[in-house]
């Protein structure tokens, strides 16, 4: 799923990072569920943080919606 900084535009799906420096984020950031995809777990190098309860359960809403 796309982390963006959405300085191009938020779109009406973006989730917004409340809290970006707990999510390891250097600037403010939304979640873009609309955007999947996959990577390679070998190209994971660390885990940087973590959002919080409530944006987690935004994505998991819309994918709920979304992906029968």
């Amino acid at each position: 799923m796309m982390i963006t900084t959405a300085k191009g535009g938020i779109l009406a799906e973006d989730i917004p990072i409340k809290d970006p420096g707990a999510a390891g984020l250097p600037e403010d950031c939304v979640i873009r569920p609309s955007r999947l995809f996959t990577i390679s777990e070998d190209l994971l190098d660390r885990r940087l943080g973590a959002i919080k309860p409530q944006e987690r359960n935004a994505v998991t809403a819309f994918l709920k919606r979304h992906i029968p």
